[in-house]
């Protein structure tokens, strides 16, 4: 059996991200056109990076002074803050602030045990956007499926349970490229399968090739699932360990 506590606190999470625009070489353009026709801004703008600047000194702050920033934190706000003071201080025109409304995920306080055959603590992170436990916590027993297709055989199996997604990253391969995309689904769509199944909560196997005993965490994505059950990652180790009790 399995012990899955996440805090009360909890609430919907957000994490945004911005989208990048790419350019798409034409059929009657080739990667030489293209190099050829940025080359000289590129080299502009490599040279006066390499002649001197505070970029990476600004990146310093941002990273290791200010920290995280997550969406409607207090220390995206500081960011906000320090950076329009960074771009007056550079002599940037029009430099203003605006007010925008944006999602607000705040992490409680947060656990996860292993109660039988043995009692342990496990290292967990809650998935941004996973909604809270009852204060009580969840108490059920696991089940261990490698991917979709496992937990689709399973069947009625999943049912109040939760489930654990230990799903093992793929090495990198030169035609399919990083094991990420396929690993990284179950991150953030483990919930809602897991939920569809009749799950009371997921667990998925921390998105990683290597591991120091670290979880991580990232967003997930519910869509129209209800109910919503709570999310979170564990080390690789306590997966395999998990599975091989299992």
């Amino acid at each position: 059996m399995f012990e899955f506590l996440l805090a009360a606190i909890m609430t919907g999470a957000a994490v945004t991200a911005p989208a990048y625009l790419e350019h798409e070489p034409t059929t009657n353009e080739t990667a030489s056109d293209i190099t050829s026709e940025y080359q000289k801004t590129a080299t502009r703008i490599i040279e006066s990076v390499m002649a001197g600047n505070d970029a990476y000194a600004k990146m310093e702050v941002l990273c290791l002074d200010i920290g995280h920033r997550l969406s409607g934190s207090a220390n995206l706000d500081r960011a906000t803050a320090w950076a329009a003071e960074a771009m007056k201080a550079d002599d940037a025109e029009n430099v203003r602030l605006e007010k925008v409304m944006v999602p607000r995920w705040v992490r409680g306080e947060e656990s996860a045990t292993m109660i039988a055959p043995r009692r342990q603590a496990l290292n967990m992170l809650g998935l941004g956007r996973s909604v809270g436990t009852r204060p009580e916590g969840i108490t059920a027993p696991v089940i261990v499926v490698a991917d979709e297709a496992a937990l689709d055989a399973a069947g009625d199996a999943a049912r109040g349970k939760i489930v654990l997604f230990n799903k093992v990253m793929p090495p990198y391969d030169a035609e399919r490229g990083s094991g990420y995309r396929a690993t990284v689904k179950y991150r953030a769509h483990g919930a809602r399968l897991a939920a569809a199944k009749g799950a009371v909560a997921a667990l998925v196997r921390s998105v990683t090739a290597n591991s120091l005993y670290t979880p991580h965490t990232g967003a997930m994505r519910y869509g129209e699932i209800e109910p919503k059950i709570p999310a979170a990652a564990i080390t690789i180790e306590d997966a395999e360990t998990i599975a091989g009790l299992t």
